[in-house]
């Protein structure tokens, strides 16, 4: 029995291939049509496959996915000389887009206090949540800062945290003291390396 081969499931786009093609697809222009569809049986798009000369794996084809971080079905039909042969379906989820690095909307220079809007912090720690879900994982619950708040230890060790989860434990993110002063140059060595997931933030902050 021929077998669906779903491989390197990218944001959008899958590559499949049919296996274990054997003598019971033999015949002329054998055809593999594949049907993508979402959960609720719905279009999403189509591919056709040449499957002649191919004795038991046909080639692989790149199919494009139309939505991100969505679960799919695909089917397949074989066709050839003797009739038709139906495979699946088969579930996929494709992961969700990559979120753009983060990057101060308002002028940072090092040695100053950095002045930050409030929007803008908020801002960041909503990007840090994309990134949260772009890795599989929950967002994380920060205190949300208004105008005239302090940027306090205890604001940034939530960023510090939910940085963690998905950069893991080392060199590239820790936790400040309260009372420990906080500098540009500090903040700007944030990171996210091993998932190649990367924060810039900088601080001593006033949020205005």
């Amino acid at each position: 029995m021929a077998t669906i081969v779903i491989t390197n499931i990218q944001a959008y786009s899958i590559n499949v291939y049919i296996t274990d093609l054997d003598t019971s697809y033999d015949g002329d222009r054998r055809v593999c049509k594949i049907r993508i569809t979402y959960l609720d049986g719905s279009p999403a798009t189509m591919a056709t496959l040449g499957l002649d000369n191919k004795v038991y794996e046909s080639d692989v084809i790149q199919i494009k996915i139309p939505t991100a971080g969505t679960t799919y079905k695909l089917t397949v039909d074989i066709t050839f000389t003797g009739g038709s042969v139906p495979l699946g379906p088969e579930e996929f989820t494709v992961p969700s887009a990559r979120p753009n690095d983060w990057d101060w909307q308002d002028p940072i220079v090092a040695g100053k206090d950095v002045y930050l809007r409030s929007g803008t912090w908020n801002s960041f720690c909503s990007r840090i949540n994309e990134f949260r879900r772009y890795c599989g994982l929950s967002d994380y619950s920060f205190s949300s800062v208004g105008s005239g708040t302090v940027i306090s230890a205890d604001i940034v060790n939530q960023a510090v945290e939910a940085i963690k989860d998905i950069s893991g434990y080392g060199t590239y993110a820790y936790y400040v003291e309260t009372g420990t002063p906080m500098y540009a140059d500090f903040f700007n060595t944030l990171r996210g390396a091993p998932t190649k997931v990367r924060f810039l933030i900088f601080t001593n902050i006033s949020i205005y």
